[in-house]
């Protein structure tokens, strides 16, 4: 099993969606740090970003979904990097089965 791994999430107008993705990812075993990259949203992300080992980075405008991966994994201090879009595709269920080899 993988320990010690961040989770990178780019988003960008996803606040309907990200707190529970936020929620549920949160449980997962060994996550040391989920960090989200808004790329510019006009929405309310800020307010739904919260948690004890998360943490968001904000891009001035819309710089695109590389770019938002580029400042995540830049931003991660661990060994192991898992990414995860915004908007629900993968669920933490499938993320734990990465994590678990």
């Amino acid at each position: 099993m993988i320990r010690n791994y961040s989770i990178i999430i780019p988003a960008y107008n996803e606040v309907e969606s990200l707190g529970n993705l936020l929620n549920d990812l949160s449980k997962l075993d060994g996550c040391e740090q989920i960090i989200v990259v808004n790329d510019g949203s006009t929405d309310s992300m800020g307010d739904v970003v919260k948690g004890e080992n998360v943490k968001l980075i904000n891009h001035e405008g819309n710089r695109g979904y590389g770019a938002s991966l580029k400042t995540g994994i830049l931003a991660a201090k661990t060994d192991y990097i898992i990414t995860c879009d915004a908007d629900g595709q993968r669920t933490p269920i499938s993320l734990m089965k990465i994590v678990e080899g």
